[in-house]
Parts: structure tokens; sequence; C-alpha cells
């Protein structure tokens, strides 16, 4: 058995290396060969509880371990941001008034001599001849409308003979039918007049340099709904044409029937393509002088409607002269008619005789009044017509100016105010 130098651990002989600490043995290692002595054994005697030594282990060969590099310094930790946490609290919802966008008012358009002539022409005294004689056209239909539909009759008996009798207690007569269908159909006529008194007032005015088209829209309006009712009348009229000329053709009544209805039916076209042609060119006359007034460009009027106008006029006047002669003969002329029915139909003769009597009867006020309105309707064509055909003959001198509308009005969208949503 040999022992280490280095740490004192006992080899065996042959090792040449130590195995507790790897040291290596020199050749002149001291060996040791002295003999153990030799032990007696001895009785057994018993001693007290001795523990055994404790037993050596065999000191283990450590194992090779590499240096570890030292720990690296890592860089400090910001600390992250936590919102705070805020118990939500229920608010009551904050309005805001609305804020109306602001609407500039647009700007008047600087006059233009075609603005200029219109200005002066519906302001001018003709055009007031016109709106005046037209007021008071208006209020004597009104009048006209109550004189034609309360009047006194006078009372009147007939024997027919054979136990038939027919009479009249006479007296005031009121037709409430008649006076309201009387005054619906004066709302039209009086809502023009209103429209032309308008138009007088914008142009007027002279601190204003554009004139306003408000009268000559509700004039349009009127006569647009007026040409309604107008085509509705002829649409009546010619199926009473169609049901008469089937009637004629059924019956087979020869051919005079046939020319009456054929000329009955070319008399009712050429006045329906008159009166839609009229009222065509009247709101094209009207659309033009409201297109002058916006654009400043000169637009003529229709001079069909002014010759029509004229025509309208002559043939009022034929009317009136005619009526006239009429009334006054009415006596006369009812007397020869019944002169002229047969012996046999006496009892006929004395029965319309009567009743003629006391309906016809000639109420001066009432022939007065129909005259009144016939010569007003007749100079308010008249005065209409003259200042078309001198609207016209002004503003054929002038040279085309291209439209100049008028502005837009301005306004601040809604986005641009603060306290607005």
């Amino acid at each position: 058995m040999k022992f280490c130098s280095k740490c004192g651990a006992q080899n065996e002989d042959t090792v040449k290396f130590c195995l507790n600490c790897g040291t290596k043995f020199e050749a002149d290692e001291v060996k040791d060969e002295s003999p153990q002595p030799e032990i007696q054994p001895q009785p057994f005697q018993q001693s007290p509880q001795t523990q055994p030594p404790p037993i050596q282990q065999p000191i283990q060969q450590q194992q090779y371990q590499p240096p570890q590099p030292p720990p690296q310094a890592q860089p400090p930790q910001q600390p992250q941001y936590q919102p705070p946490v805020q118990q939500y609290q229920p608010q009551p919802p904050k309005y805001t008034p609305y804020a109306a966008p602001q609407v500039m008012p647009p700007q008047a358009m600087p006059s233009t001599p075609a603005v200029n002539i219109l200005k002066k022409m519906s302001s001018s005294a003709l055009f007031i001849v016109a709106a005046s004689m037209y007021t008071l056209l208006m209020i004597i239909n009104v009048v006209k409308i109550f004189m034609d539909n309360i009047y006194t009759a006078q009372a009147y008996e007939f024997d027919f003979g054979y136990g038939y009798s027919y009479s009249s207690p006479g007296g005031t007569q009121v037709n409430g039918l008649g006076i309201l269908f009387g005054i619906i159909v004066w709302i039209l006529p009086a809502l023009i007049g209103l429209g032309m008194w308008m138009h007088f007032m914008s142009a007027k005015k002279k601190s204003a340099a554009g004139l306003k088209t408000g009268g000559l829209t509700l004039i349009s309006v009127c006569v647009i709904i007026n040409l309604v009712f107008i085509c509705l009348a002829m649409l009546l009229f010619v199926i009473a044409w169609v049901i008469m000329l089937i009637a004629a053709i059924g019956v087979n009544a020869g051919a005079e029937p046939m020319i009456v209805a054929g000329v009955i039916g070319i008399v009712l076209v050429v006045a329906i393509i008159l009166v839609i042609t009229y009222y065509a060119k009247l709101i094209g006359s009207i659309s033009a002088l409201k297109r002058c007034a916006l654009t400043g460009q000169p637009k003529k009027v229709s001079a069909y409607v002014a010759v029509m106008h004229f025509i309208t006029a002559l043939v009022s006047i034929a009317f009136l002269v005619a009526s006239i002669i009429i009334t006054a003969n009415l006596n006369n002329i009812i007397h020869d008619l019944l002169n002229e029915i047969p012996s046999e139909l006496s009892f006929m003769s004395d029965m319309l005789e009567s009743m003629t009597a006391s309906m016809f009867v000639i109420n001066p006020v009432s022939v007065i009044v129909n005259a009144a309105v016939t010569l007003l309707d007749v100079i308010v064509a008249i005065t209409i017509s003259i200042g078309m055909f001198s609207y016209n003959s002004k503003i054929q001198t002038l040279p085309y100016q291209p439209p100049q509308y008028q502005q837009p009005p301005a306004y601040i969208p809604n986005n641009q105010y603060p306290n607005s949503y």
C-alpha cells in the first residue's frame, strides 16, 4: 500500500495516479511494507454500549467544471402606465340648441333697359286704367250675382181645362245654389285683379332696382286653373255633340240633321283650337314678362293675345247692342211668336202669354248693370291690348342682351357653428 504525498489517501501499489486527487506517484515513493502486528484474540467482555467507528467513505473525485461567465446586469424595467380606474357616474345629456343657417338676402339685380321699360309700362296711366276698370268690373259682377238670383215674380194662374191647372204664387225668390256657384266662379277673376295690383305696386317702387314677380305668378296660376275648367267644359260639349250625332244616325233623320251636326262639330273644333291657343299664348306672355323681370333679357309678348282681346271687345260691343235692341222690343217679339201658334193650340198660346208676362219683366236696373259689365269688359280688353302692342314696340328697339340671373341666396353651413350639430 502506498500513500499520496499530496492528499494522504491510501492507494494500491500498482496504481500510478492517486485515486483521490489524481497526483502522479514518483518512482522513489515510500511504500508501506512494514509487517502488521498480530493481534491476539481477547476474551469477550461485555462492555458498555459503544458505537462502532464510522466507516470512512472514499473521497469521490471532483469533476472538472468550466468557469461560468459572470451574470450580466439586466437594464432596470420602467414601470408600465396603468390608467386610473374611474367609477362611471351617469350625467344628464347636454343639448345644444339648433342653429339655423343664416340665409343672406339675394342681391338686387341692377336694372337693365328691358326691366326699366317693363317697370314704366306696369306703372303707367294705361295700366292704372286697366286695373281700376277690372276691379270695378269685379265689384259689379258681385252685385250682378245677387241680382240674378234674387228676383220678384208676379203671381199667375192658368187653367188647362179638363181639371188641370198651374199657378205661381209670385213674390221674392232666392236661388241660393246660383249665388254659391256665382261666388265660386268669381274667385279666380278676383285673384287676377289682386295680381294686377301687386304687379303695379312692385313696379311703382323706385327704390328697388329689380322687379318682383309675385303678382305675375298669381295671375299665371289663376289663368292655368281657368284653362283646366274651360277644357272640362269643352269636353262636355264634345260628348254632347257625339251623342247628338249618334242619335241622328240612329233614327235615320235624313241629310238635313247630319248637315246641322257637321256644322256644329266644325264650329266646336274651331272654338276649341282658338281658346286653347289663346290661353297657351297668354301663359307664355306672362312667363316672358317674368323672365324679363328676373334676367333683364328683352322678350316680346304674344301679339295673338292682343288681337284676340280686340276681337272679344268688338264681339262684346255687338252683343251689347243686340241685347239692347232685343230688350226694347221684347214684348213685340214675344207677341209675334205667340201669334204663330195654330188656332188648334190656342190654349197653349194663352198659357205662354201668361207665363212670359210674369217671367220676362224688363228691369231697368238689370239692363243698366249688364250694359256696365259689358262696357267695362271692353275697356279692360282694349287697354291691355294697347299696352301689349306698346310694350312690344319698345322692346323691339333694344339690342339683345345675355341673361343676367339673380344671385342665389348665400347661406352658412351648420358645421361652421361651434354650438350646432
